[in-house]
């Protein structure tokens, strides 16, 4: 129960300063998705139910901040938890890097589906260039933040006396 009181506050607290607060910083280089990590922990490693429901909430969040046109964000985040249950069967994640490539790769991936679903929707078309020029650095620097995200659910979930492995 309170790793989902956590995720639920992480959800609606962060995702929404995310979504508010970035949008003022000139920096466009250090534009992370902060629901990516967290949508792929959940999904590979705790309930697939809530990271369902986790996928639907925070791609209204999104979508409420956003230009694109309405139910872009919710596609992509839903298709990034499908995308994470295919593989989830065939992929196992021992350490924090390849938590931290899946996660990169799928801000990447979520990135040029938000594109395509602009341009196919008809949707704000001046910012394209500026995603595709970030699109790289925006994957890595999400890569980094699931790296720190993934030791603190980690040490979360760990139980207290025991050690942690090597």
């Amino acid at each position: 129960m309170l790793e989902v009181s956590l995720s639920a506050f992480y959800l609606f607290f962060i995702t929404t300063l995310h979504s508010v607060l970035l949008k003022y910083f000139s920096f466009d280089f250090l534009k992370f998705d902060v629901a990516i990590p967290l949508l792929v922990y959940q999904t590979f490693f705790r309930r697939i139910n809530w990271a369902c429901v986790f996928a639907i909430i925070s791609g209204f969040i999104q979508e409420g901040f956003s230009t694109c046109p309405p139910g872009t964000f919710v596609f992509t985040k839903v298709s990034i938890f499908l995308l994470c249950l295919l593989v989830r069967e065939r992929f196992f994640i021992e350490s924090e890097q390849t938590f931290a490539l899946l996660c990169g790769l799928f801000y990447i991936l979520e990135s040029l589906v938000t594109i395509g679903l602009s341009l196919i929707m008809g949707g704000l078309t001046s910012s394209y260039m500026n995603i595709f020029t970030y699109l790289m650095p925006n994957g890595v620097f999400t890569a980094l933040f699931s790296m720190i995200l993934y030791r603190f659910f980690l040490r979360f979930n760990q139980i207290p006396g025991e050690k942690e492995w090597e």
